[in-house]
């Protein structure tokens, strides 16, 4: 059996051509005697080839197509080497949905992987665009071609500030390092001050709403640039926070209509490397949350500061550490704001501190 993790805009496109192959979007209960195929997309970046050799505990191989040999695919192949995944097992180079599909039935038929390991499937694209529309497309037309509606392509969003109060976009470079978490304590420790908070969850899924039950949440589709924009603008308060997806593809707008921002990292080296991306157009007027550091990161953090914040992500407003801890299950489990915890209401009034807020 074939299981691949992959963005729901490529589950659309394979399910119906694929037989006894699921299309999965974590690998958090992948059965043992799978295989396991971690395919690059929108929402589907580097970490998560990290975060399901440690899901599935090493029960399971796993695959990587890593797609073009860009920078991003450079960090899946350096994320797959990273929890020791054989070169023969990453998939490298564009490729066609029909050529993928091809693959993934020959994987499922229990034939060896394409030699050599590392290799070029030719014409085509095997993500679809981080920053377009989300779609694949076939070369040639006929009937696997898998285009965007027809027409022209949509407008630019038009960004502007919010109607009223001061704009605090949280960012991240991939899934999973902690923006939902931070935002909802920045969140809960503003309303605790006495200020007025609109929260906008632009996140995919929407998750603000596990920490904020009972508060107003303005929930968007993560993946339409336009809605978030429309949303933003017509937003009010003392204070407006926006929790965004991964290295959100309109990230120049948001930029464009703030002078605040805060960018959440773990002490993990990808992580890092994904956030150098986008971190010079940011850095100066960002405060940077270093999420989950472990005790013994703690008694190193003079090096770490030094060899990797310092070095790799210079610049920030200040940097605040929130240490590795259950308390953010817990506040999901029971629908209450992560800042009720300690660790992460002092961290959410270090950063409001640092961002004059």
């Amino acid at each position: 059996m074939v299981v691949v993790l992959c963005s729901h805009v490529q589950a659309k496109l394979l399910k119906p051509r694929l037989e006894n192959v699921e299309v999965v979007g974590d690998a958090s209960s992948i059965p043992e005697g799978a295989c396991l195929v971690v395919l690059r997309g929108p929402d589907v970046l580097p970490q998560a080839v990290v975060d399901a050799v440690l899901q599935t505990g090493g029960r399971v191989p796993v695959v990587v197509a890593a797609g073009p040999a860009d920078a991003t695919g450079e960090a899946f192949l350096r994320a797959a080497r990273s929890v020791g995944i054989p070169e023969k097992c990453v998939l490298a180079g564009p490729a066609t949905v029909s050529q993928l599909v091809r693959v993934l039935e020959g994987v499922d038929a229990g034939s060896d992987l394409p030699d050599p390991p590392l290799f070029e499937f030719g014409e085509g694209l095997l993500d679809p665009p981080l920053f377009g529309e989300c779609v694949w497309e076939e070369q040639g037309g006929g009937p696997d071609t898998v285009s965007p509606a027809a027409g022209a392509p949509p407008e630019p969003a038009s960004w502007e500030p919010p109607a009223s109060g001061v704009f605090v976009p949280v960012l991240g470079a991939t899934g999973g390092v902690g923006r939902t978490v931070v935002a909802a304590s920045l969140a809960a420790v503003l309303k605790r001050q006495g200020a007025s908070v609109a929260v906008l969850d632009a996140g995919h899924p929407p998750c603000l709403s596990c920490y904020l039950r009972g508060e107003e949440v303005v929930e968007v589709d993560g993946l339409d640039e336009r809605a978030v924009a429309a949303v933003l603008a017509r937003a009010s308060g003392d204070v407006v926070v926006l929790d965004t997806p991964p290295s959100p593809p309109y990230l120049s707008g948001l930029l464009g209509v703030t002078e605040r921002a805060v960018v959440v990292v773990t002490p993990d080296p990808l992580v890092v490397e994904a956030t150098k991306e986008f971190w010079p157009r940011v850095a100066d007027r960002a405060a940077l949350v270093v999420n989950r550091v472990s005790p013994g990161v703690r008694n190193l953090r003079g090096s770490f500061r030094s060899t990797v914040l310092e070095a790799e992500l210079p610049g920030a407003l200040g940097v605040v550490d929130i240490p590795e801890t259950e308390d953010v299950v817990l506040a999901a489990s029971r629908g209450v704001s992560p800042a009720s915890f300690d660790a992460f209401g002092a961290a959410a009034a270090q950063v409001l501190s640092l961002l004059g807020i």
